[in-house]
């Protein structure tokens, strides 16, 4: 009687099921790829048979949840029917379970119909109102970096624009580019707000020089140039180039509401400060037909994919590192179209131990204060979880944000990152394999409904394993498409949307410098007494536009990497009320002092104003669970005067520099005892003169490890500050007086008068603020030593930016015409440009560079009047070598250079000779280069007289100061003079 029942009520509900779903099935091939994705989703996803009893109970129940979102959506028709359909599933699977041995077939063939039900119902979805889906079709990019896998240069030719006509795997299928636009690399597009038009980055298939993308300073290939900005029409056509800088990154381009266009681009020429091979990118916009091009942001490490709110900001994710390691290092920002009002929106400080390292590609979920995101690593290709973050709640807090595809877990959390208890955390998941799969690019439809990039594959970044799903947050995923020829990315539907609001323009750049207002700083400064906070000290963080040996560099001893500067202290009234003026477009952050001027509490971000914005805080270090109470109605001590001017402090401030701060004050006020000597009366020596390599504490350098003071070492063990380095370190924000230089017994030792040592306010205060800068050694960049001599080389040799090409060849050919133009009475025997020649092309002497790697400081458009050859350069840390082959013995010789300081950043260089047998004799003395950034001086030409020693010599430039050697051009003339030994510098 049992099994005549089961049989019966198996055929009934098969008829009824049937109907339903023909009627749901597309047929043929396309119905069989969405039945094997189905397949493949309980194998890899939640590690089960499809063909399984429990496959089919969590199938009934997510379809139970989606039908519930689905009738507060308004499809309660599809709703009804799928749950009249479930509940026919329902009855046969409790058939099948009284079934001795169910066959494997029958719990497949429920476990299908219930997915085609689902489906259904998926896609009755009231916001799914259009039928249309632009995306990317490309090779995934397979560098596990996000300085890499984002930029045009580690892209794989072969991508196109694509747009999806009918949400399934047999759609039809349009192409938007052709001919050479399909050959090139594509980033994520953004669809005008008509759906008319379609903005992307589209990098060129590289026709010449190197075809490898490496992570090398100053390195340029890959298998694509950089990327530039088009704009396609969604009808077709030729694009439209609205940026062409081949010398940045210009990308991730979004429509702003005015008409103007955003983007990301490398072009402000700063560099990521624990790698400096990679392009540190910030927010720009330009005007619909690429003119008018503006910076918006003041990027540090980078920022990235930039989406417009509702209100009419864009938001994005920032990186930086102030005084922080690599954990929990990349949150999400918001900013005006203007620059003003950038913001901290989400994930400074966790508390928690878990969660995602970065907040990739989020979007505002429409008509909600909540954004969906990928939750990647930073050392993969940008993939991991779907997380929603809601901006209303708690931004520093794990109840503000929910992984919505828990099967996948937070990539790079691993057991090197520190709790906040100080434990370690247990492994989460691997950076580059998942044995679940990875998601990315989600676009949001409604809360629980979104479109997504998936691959069900085991490594991140296999060229073809992304297809496009349409997913719920209860784990429903349905296939729309997968290409066969590479992966699909950033869907986009093809639909008309509404335009957010436009924020007025609020810059005036008749102005240099920013207001900010206070209105009481004891709002969320616990622990702080009312009336104890007296000043203000504003710092500033400086961005890398210089690169380095080592290439990222501990600032001290686990001080972090980003270096810190001093400008002044503001007044705080009674009241915690303060009105000042500070420098526009700066990176600044600020500290809350005592009357001492001892540090209560301190920023780990930075801030910056744009010209003439006027910008407001409640209070300083307000809780993240809670927004303060705000007194806006009451006119402040502050704000009834004029805005304030920072004090410089007494030592001029500037660069955090131990050795041009701090040292000084030791030698007039503490070497007379601690000098080294023996002695009763004698203690550790603190005159500075011994460079010993830094205790790698957390992190070695990213190359030799560098050299500080020994004096500096003897003074740590005196000062207290906040440990990073790595993944590890301090990522909560402290309790008030828990570092600093109120917690340091140095400065409590020189308080009590240390031995009757008495400091001077200037002394007290630089002490103060050495400590509370996190107690560095370097105050910039080109400070940096460490232990090695300069005769010998680096390992490496000699490297170019690329291999001359036609323009630089037509270039090269100009520039030696010039020359000789320019002096007809002598003969131009040779010439080098530095930077994409390693030997010259002229016979007889030939001139090879030895040492030294290619690099370009800017494109020509940057600096008016600036020759290519100029442009691009050679560098090294210490010295660059060329050597000069062919020569007179005993023959007089005109060696020439030119030379500049892009960056003015203080480089000094001299020029050295020898020949094969001789010692080094220096041609020309230490001479500080001519500056652009700050001086705005031109390159410099030195000529030199040689007197040939030998048929073959060697020549060099030495670092004397600032970062590195530098050189553009090196050329040899026949000298007409017979004795003339004065060597001029003709700057």
């Amino acid at each position: 009687m049992i099994m005549i029942r089961y049989v019966a009520l198996w055929a009934l509900a098969g008829m009824l099921a049937n109907s339903h779903l023909l009627a749901a099935a597309p047929d043929g091939t396309s119905r069989k790829m969405i039945e094997a994705d189905w397949i493949r989703q309980e194998k890899v996803t939640r590690r089960q048979a499809a063909a399984s009893m429990p496959a089919v109970d969590a199938a009934i129940e997510r379809g139970r949840r989606m039908i519930a979102d689905m009738r507060e959506l308004g499809a309660s028709d599809a709703a009804a029917a799928a749950t009249k359909t479930l509940q026919i599933v329902s009855r046969k699977r409790d058939i099948l379970r009284q079934a001795s041995t169910p066959a494997g077939h029958a719990w497949l063939k429920l476990y299908l119909q219930t997915r085609w039900a689902i489906r259904k119902l998926a896609f009755s979805n009231p916001h799914l109102d259009f039928d249309q889906l632009l995306f990317v079709e490309r090779q995934w990019p397979r560098h596990r970096h996000q300085c890499s896998h984002r930029v045009g240069e580690a892209q794989t030719p072969g991508a196109n624009l694509v747009v999806l006509k009918g949400l399934r795997p047999d759609g039809q299928v349009r192409k938007l580019l052709t001919g050479e636009f399909a050959a090139g690399g594509i980033g994520r597009p953004d669809l005008s707000f008509d759906a008319k038009r379609v903005v992307f980055s589209y990098a060129a298939p590289r026709r010449t020089g190197d075809m490898k993308y490496g992570r090398i300073p100053g390195h340029r290939g890959g298998r694509c140039v950089m990327y530039d900005i088009m704009e396609v029409d969604v009808a077709g056509g030729v694009p439209r180039r609205l940026t062409h800088n081949p010398k940045s990154e210009d990308t991730e381009p979004c429509y702003l509401p005015d008409g103007r266009i955003a983007f990301m681009s490398s072009r402000a020429g700063r560099f990521v400060q624990c790698g400096d091979w990679a392009l540190a990118c910030g927010l720009y916009s330009i005007k619909p037909d690429g003119s008018d091009i503006r910076q918006i942001t003041e990027p540090k490490e980078g920022e990235f994919y930039p989406s417009v709110l509702e209100d009419g900001r864009i938001m994005y994710t920032r990186w930086d590192y102030m005084m922080k390691g690599y954990n929990v290092i990349q949150q999400l920002w918001a900013v005006n179209p203007d620059g003003t009002r950038a913001q901290l929106v989400y994930g400074d400080h966790y508390r928690f131990s878990h969660g995602p390292i970065t907040f990739f590609e989020a979007h505002q979920i429409p008509g909600t204060s909540k954004v969906i995101c990928t939750g990647a690593a930073h050392h993969n290709t940008g993939v991991g979880p779907i997380m929603i973050v809601d901006l209303a709640r708690n931004r520093g807090g794990a109840d503000s944000m929910r992984n919505v595809t828990p099967e996948v877990g937070y990539p790079e959390m691993n057991d090197r990152i520190l709790n906040e208890t100080g434990s370690m955390a247990t492994r989460n998941m691997s950076t580059r394999h998942s044995p679940t799969g990875w998601y990315s690019s989600p676009w949001p439809l409604t809360e629980n409904h979104f479109l997504v990039s998936y691959s069900f594959e085991f490594n991140d970044n296999v060229a073809n394993g992304y297809g496009l799903y349409l997913q719920d947050v209860h784990g429903n995923k349905e296939l729309i498409y997968r290409s066969e020829h590479g992966s699909c990315y950033a869907p986009v539907p093809l639909r008309a949307r509404a335009k957010p609001a436009v924020l007025r323009d609020l810059v005036n750049t008749v102005r240099q410098t920013g207001t900010l207002f206070v209105e009481d700083i004891y709002q969320g400064l616990h622990g702080v007494k009312h009336g104890e906070v007296k000043y203000l000290r504003v710092l500033e963080t400086y961005p890398k536009t210089i690169r380095t040996t080592p290439q990222r560099v501990d600032v001290g001893v686990n001080s972090g990497w980003d270096m810190r500067g001093v400008l002044g202290t503001v007044p705080v009234e009674a009241d915690g009320s303060a009105h000042f003026e500070v420098p526009a477009d700066r990176q600044l952050f600020f500290e809350a002092l005592d009357e001492n001027y001892l540090e209560l509490r301190r920023m780990r971000n930075f801030m910056s104003v744009k010209p003439g914005e006027v910008t407001s805080c409640v209070g300083c270090h307000e809780r993240y669970d809670a927004s303060p109470v705000s007194r806006t109605n009451v006119r402040t001590v502050a704000m009834r005067r004029g805005a304030s001017t920072i004090t410089p402090p007494p030592w001029g401030g500037g660069a955090m520099s131990f050795v041009k701060v701090i040292q000084p004050i030791l030698d007039r006020k503490c070497v007379s005892c601690h000098d080294g000597a023996d002695g009763p009366d004698k203690s550790f020596d603190l005159r500075g003169r011994t460079m010993v390599e830094a205790p790698t504490g957390y992190d070695r350098d990213a190359g030799p490890q560098h050299s500080v003071s020994d004096s500096f070492l003897k003074l740590l063990g005196y000062v207290s500050y906040i440990r990073v380095g790595g993944y590890q370190g301090e990522k909560l924000p402290l309790e008030a007086g828990a570092t600093g230089s109120r917690k340091s017994k140095l400065m409590a030792l020189l308080k009590a008068g240390h031995q009757g040592v008495k400091l001077d306010q200037s002394e007290w205060r630089a002490f103060a603020a050495w400590i509370d800068c996190n107690a560095p050694f370097y105050g910039s960049w080109n400070e940096v030593t460490y232990k090695t001599t300069h005769h010998q080389p680096q390992r490496g040799g000699v490297s170019v930016l690329r291999n001359p090409n036609a323009a630089d060849k037509q270039q090269i050919a100009e520039r030696i015409r010039q020359l000789q133009q320019d002096h007809s009475r002598t003969e131009l025997a040779a010439y080098l440009n530095c930077g994409v020649q390693k030997v010259s092309g002229h016979k007889g002497i030939v001139i090879t560079q030895t040492r030294g790697r290619g690099w370009n400081y800017c494109d020509t458009s940057t600096v008016k009047g600036l020759l290519a050859t100029h442009a691009d350069i050679t560098f090294d840390n210490e010295i660059l070598i060329f050597k000069i082959k062919g020569l007179t013995a005993g023959k007089r010789y005109s060696l020439e250079m030119t030379w500049w300081d892009f960056n003015d950043v203080d480089r000094r260089q001299s020029v050295w000779f020898e020949g094969r047998n001789g010692k080094p004799i220096r041609l020309h003395p230490p001479t500080l280069l001519p500056g652009y950034a700050r001086r705005k001086q031109m390159p410099g030409r030195a000529s030199l007289d040689l007197l040939a020693t030998d048929i073959e010599m060697k020549v060099s430039v030495r670092r004397n100061g600032g970062a590195n050697a530098v050189l553009s051009e090196i050329w040899i003339r026949n000298s007409s003079k017979q004795a003339d030994t004065r060597n001029k510098d003709e700057r």
